[in-house]
């Protein structure tokens, strides 16, 4: 994405996201929650 982009990497926040996210079977509110870990309680 940032290569496409052609924006440093500083540009971007970036956040820790569960495996759950990157499987396209799982559905659900619970996927866009904010979580303790990524701090965005």
């Amino acid at each position: 994405m940032v290569l496409i982009q052609g924006e440093p990497t500083d540009a971007v926040e970036w956040f820790k996201v569960g495996r759950s996210i990157g499987n396209v079977r799982n559905q659900g509110a619970d996927l866009i929650k904010p979580t303790e870990e990524n701090g965005l309680f």
